[in-house]
């Protein structure tokens, strides 16, 4: 499924993302936890709002 290992570091990564958004966590809280920088997470989380946003 993925084409090495820095795909999927990524894509686990991602999810804990989404999954902290979703329970309600802050950026800053997502930033420690995930050791991503706040614009990577501000960017993670801006692609899920978007993504909601189109199902809505």
């Amino acid at each position: 499924m993925y084409n090495n290992k820095k795909d999927k570091e990524k894509d686990t990564k991602y999810r804990k993302v989404e999954a902290m958004w979703r329970r309600g966590c802050s950026v800053d809280e997502i930033v420690r936890s995930v050791k991503l920088s706040k614009m990577d997470v501000l960017d993670a989380t801006q692609k899920i709002f978007a993504l909601d946003m189109k199902r809505a």
